[in-house]
């Protein structure tokens, strides 16, 4: 709760990022009306894959089906929400599909690079070396072990979504961090935490390539920026090292106070 409060700092960065750049909104004229918008011709193309989606994730279906099935059942209701214009239509969604490959060969070029840096790390075995590194670190600075779990962590989840590099990485780091005498949920929540970052830093940052692409902009400039706005996040794991109360977890006086 507490650490999803301060989270909201990012938002506030970007926010002010918006108005020194003189940012506007779109103009109150040109905004679609809630009756448009809930139209069911526009409704259901965009609204309807999104149950389809959560009812099989629930099912127990794979992300990639689950995806699939959700991407196909917008293409048809898009083609037969208005029979009338199926032809104008069909050619749009091509179109659209033609855009989105040209748009997607820049983001698989970085991604095949990324995964020769992770067979690289994996090969060498410098997610493993992490942990004595820290262990050994931590007899004089926690703050030391942090950085190299930080630094670990991000290695051990460039290039994988946020779950699977938070898996990977705690299983190395969480030990590591615990025998230095940090609390299990605040190693767990430290770790998690720059699983995170992981998709907005530098040189594999995924979450950054589509952005990027999406944007048109250019990915290394993206992620600087992406890092500034983000800096107060990048701050905030250190905290729960020092202060467990943060996570909910001590006396109700501890946690009331906070850091300390």
């Amino acid at each position: 709760m507490i650490p999803s409060a301060l989270y909201f700092g990012v938002m506030a960065s970007i926010h002010f990022e918006a108005k020194r750049m003189n940012y506007r909104g779109i103009p109150r004229e040109e905004i679609p009306h809630i009756k448009e918008i809930l139209y069911y011709k526009n409704f259901a193309p965009i609204f309807v894959p999104i149950f389809v989606l959560i009812y099989y994730f629930f099912a127990g279906y794979t992300p990639a089906t689950c995806a699939l099935r959700a991407l196909g059942a917008s293409i048809i209701l898009y083609l037969v929400s208005d029979l009338s214009d199926l032809k104008e239509r069909f050619f749009v969604l091509l179109k659209g599909l033609a855009d989105a490959s040209k748009e997607m060969l820049g983001i698989l070029s970085l991604i095949a690079c990324a995964q020769i840096i992770l067979s690289m790390i994996g090969l060498t075995g410098v997610g493993i070396k992490f942990t004595n590194i820290i262990v050994s670190l931590g007899q004089n600075s926690i703050i030391l072990s942090g950085i190299c779990a930080m630094v670990g962590t991000m290695l051990l989840g460039m290039g994988l979504p946020t779950v699977a590099a938070y898996l990977v990485a705690s299983a190395v780091m969480a030990p590591a961090l615990v025998k230095v005498g940090v609390a299990p949920i605040a190693a767990h929540f430290f770790i998690f935490y720059y699983s995170i970052f992981a998709g907005i830093t530098p040189p594999v940052c995924g979450t950054v390539y589509i952005g990027a692409a999406i944007a048109g902009a250019n990915w290394l400039k993206t992620a600087w920026v992406a890092i500034r706005l983000s800096i107060g996040a990048y701050l905030v794991p250190f905290m729960f090292l020092f202060s467990p109360a943060l996570l909910l977890v001590g006396s109700g006086k501890e946690i009331f106070m906070g850091p300390h």
